[in-house]
Order: C-alpha cells, then sequence, then structure tokens
C-alpha cells in the first residue's frame, strides 16, 4: 500500500489466493473411507474421529453444550471483526506512523502462522474448550497493553504474544466443533455456528467506529472486546461433548 496503492495491494493478495486454490486443487486429496480413518493412532491420547458417530443437528439443538460452544466461538470471532481490523488505525492514533503500525501488524501475522501450529499441538493434548480460552485470555492481556502502552517500547513485546493468540484461535475454533458434537453431521453444524459468527462481523466494526466517533479512542471499544472475550471464557467451560460425541471425539 504504501508503495503503490490499496487496489493493487489487494490485486496482489488476490493473485496470491488464487494461486493457493489452484495448488490445492491438483495437490491436496482426501482420505477414502478405507484408509482408516477411524482407526486408533500411535502416540495420540484418544481415537481418531469417527465419520459415523456424532451428533444429529436436532440433538445439537437441543444440548446446552452446543451453545455454550457457539456463544464462545461467537465471542471469539469478535476477534476478527472489532479487534484486528483496528490495529492499525488505533496505533495510527496515538502517534505511531502507519509503517509503524504496518510493521506492527507484520509481526503479529508472522507469530500468527507459528500460534497456529503450537495452538493445533495443544488441541491434541488438553480440551479444545481450554485452548481456545487460553487463546482469548492472551488476547485480552494484549489488549489491555494497547490501551495503555501505545507509545512504549514495550509495546512491541506483545505483538508476537498477540499473533500467537490470534493465530492459535484459528486452530482450536473448528476442533472444539468437532470435539463438541462429532463428525456424523459436522458440516452442517459447523456452518450454523459460523453462521451466528455473522452477529461480530456486523456489530463489530459497527462498535469501533462508533466509539471512535464519539471518543476520539478505540480504547473503550477495545475494552468492550476484552469483555466479549471474557463473556467467551466463561460460556466455553460449559462446551463439553456431547453423549453422542463423547465416544467418537478426541476428548476423554
Amino acid at each position: 500500500i504504501t508503495a503503490t496503492s490499496w487496489r493493487w495491494a489487494f490485486t496482489a493478495v488476490g493473485a496470491l489466493s488464487g494461486l493457493v486454490g489452484v495448488l490445492a486443487l491438483l495437490l491436496v486429496r482426501e482420505r477414502s473411507a478405507a484408509s482408516g480413518r477411524g482407526e486408533h493412532v500411535p502416540g495420540a491420547r484418544a481415537p481418531a474421529l469417527a465419520a459415523d458417530r456424532g451428533a444429529t443437528v436436532r440433538d445439537a439443538f437441543r444440548s446446552p453444550f452446543f451453545y455454550a460452544m457457539t456463544v464462545g466461538t461467537v465471542a471469539a470471532s469478535f476477534a476478527y471483526s472489532a479487534m484486528l481490523t483496528q490495529i492499525i488505525p488505533h496505533l495510527e492514533a496515538e502517534g505511531l506512523t502507519g509503517e509503524q503500525a504496518a510493521a506492527f501488524l507484520s509481526l503479529m501475522a508472522i507469530f500468527g502462522m507459528g500460534g497456529k501450529v503450537y495452538f493445533g499441538y495443544l488441541t491434541e493434548r488438553l480440551a479444545s474448550r481450554k485452548v481456545l480460552s487460553l487463546s482469548l485470555f492472551v488476547q485480552s492481556v494484549c489488549l489491555v497493553a494497547l490501551i495503555t502502552l501505545p507509545g512504549s517500547p514495550y509495546l512491541w513485546v506483545f505483538a508476537p504474544v498477540l499473533g500467537l493468540g490470534f493465530g492459535g484461535m484459528g486452530s482450536a475454533m473448528p476442533i472444539l466443533v468437532q470435539d463438541t458434537v462429532g463428525m456424523l453431521n459436522f458440516g452442517t453444524i459447523y456452518g450454523f455456528v459460523t453462521m451466528a459468527t455473522v452477529s461480530s462481523s456486523l456489530l463489530g466494526p459497527l462498535l469501533m467506529g462508533s466509539v471512535y466517533d464519539l471518543r476520539g479512542s478505540y480504547n473503550i471499544g477495545f475494552m468492550t472486546v476484552i469483555a466479549i472475550f471474557v463473556v467467551g471464557i466463561l460460556s466455553l467451560q460449559g462446551a463439553r461433548p456431547m453423549p453422542q460425541a463423547a465416544t467418537a471425539g478426541r476428548s476423554p
């Protein structure tokens, strides 16, 4: 964007996305039913997910575990719409240059890639609801730093930490749905869960923009996001595997 314009930046991102899509079509293959996906994997702490076990859509809509998981997931999705999109405007409003703000977000992105791997690793050893809760807690701490340390060099210490927590969230969320409802109707149920996250996409930018217009600062907006994350953490404690999925999922 700095070197050319936002139009060329979006063009470059679109070209890269198209390239990845073509490579996926050419290289990625799905396992067949005969590949033994339901067999025990040595070293895993529980049997692999079985595609023929889990809750039906009706079972999910009647279960408090499903709603606890959905509320936690919706709360987590505010990180995308209300937090991530406003970091650069926030830092610029607090006195950083556009290049410095972009560098902060780039540092986040670099560590975010590692966060996906590390938090994915954690889901193999801990309950996914705990892993997602940890991600939200880490992001909440870093948002406090964004509010209180915008002009301090110590703020840069929190960029990689925020990236780890943010990246890990993307790994933990689909695993949480799998662990809660199983694989029988995972596609449909996960579709309903992601449809619920549309609320954060609608409310997040409106919330942050309104706060800035009224107060000239994003701080109250970030504090609201922290409160939403806390609600999500509390809700996730009730996102236990449903009885229909407990024997098929990876949680004991």
